[in-house]
């Protein structure tokens, strides 16, 4: 015979049903958003005598690091033609911890990372371009326009837009609206300073000695600072990193010869 449940019994279920809970604690959720590998760059390129060159680049990485900059030379190595930025004019920021979930949120939802360079057309115009490079959920994609914007990137810009100093952007024919209504108190105006710039870009290779990018902002920095021994020290760095898996098409591929050529 089947014994029928007291009230008794029932709260005691209850009671130990509350009691479990409280021991393990509320259930916190944990966001998606930033994966890990989260990174975006951004940047301006200008076709100057048949030579292409890197003007402005903007740079987010998983952690909330944000790099603003834009170029006042360029460094050229004379017997391949192929230059480097000097990014001297700098800013440097960090983004709060939900503001950096909440860019990896909107730029996942503009679909950033699925789009393809097919979806968005051909580059009408080669003189003045613009690369997204981005990586989330071990998936990499690039995409490039130039000319006027395809209506499925505007968003995509308007959210990027509202992420780099105040009076700073990416200007791009037929971007319309207004950027993402977020305001970020703690974002700097750049600064042009080549030595501050220096400075700057050291103090981001201590997090991550092997990247690329980095290594020759900061060597182009240091070459045009003439501290040649740091520049030296780190030519033989990227030496050692193996060669990019994907390079850009119409972007020569940098090399340690051509480095050396720039540190004659």
């Amino acid at each position: 015979m089947t014994q029928k449940p007291t009230r008794q019994t029932v709260c005691g279920a209850i009671a130990a049903l509350l009691l479990s809970s409280c021991a393990t604690g509320p259930r916190v959720i944990v966001s998606k958003f930033p994966s890990p590998d989260f990174r975006l760059v951004v940047e301006e390129l200008a076709d100057v005598d048949g030579v292409v060159q890197v003007q402005r680049r903007f740079r987010v990485l998983a952690d909330g690091t944000c790099s603003y900059a834009r170029a006042s030379a360029q460094l050229v190595d004379p017997e391949t033609g192929i230059t480097l930025p000097v990014f001297s004019i700098l800013s440097v920021y960090q983004l709060m911890g939900i503001n950096v979930r909440l860019l990896a949120r909107k730029l996942h939802k503009q679909q950033l990372g699925v789009l393809t360079q097919a979806e968005i057309g051909g580059v009408l115009d080669q003189s003045r371009r613009w690369r997204i490079s981005y990586r989330a959920a071990n998936t990499q994609s690039e995409l490039v326009v130039g000319g006027q914007i395809n209506r499925l990137l505007v968003g995509i810009f308007n959210v990027i837009n509202n992420h780099v100093p105040p009076g700073e952007g990416f200007a791009l024919q037929g971007l319309s609206g207004d950027p993402d209504p977020v305001s970020y108190s703690n974002i700097q105006a750049p600064v042009a300073s080549v030595q501050g710039a220096l400075g700057a870009y050291s103090g981001l290779l201590l997090a991550r000695p092997a990247e690329a990018d980095l290594l020759l902002e900061t060597f182009a920095l240091a070459c045009t600072a003439k501290d040649r021994k740091f520049a030296a020290e780190l030519l033989a760095r990227f030496s050692a990193l193996p060669p990019p898996s994907t390079p850009v098409p119409g972007v020569p591929t940098v090399t340690a010869a051509s480095l050396q050529g720039m540190l004659r």
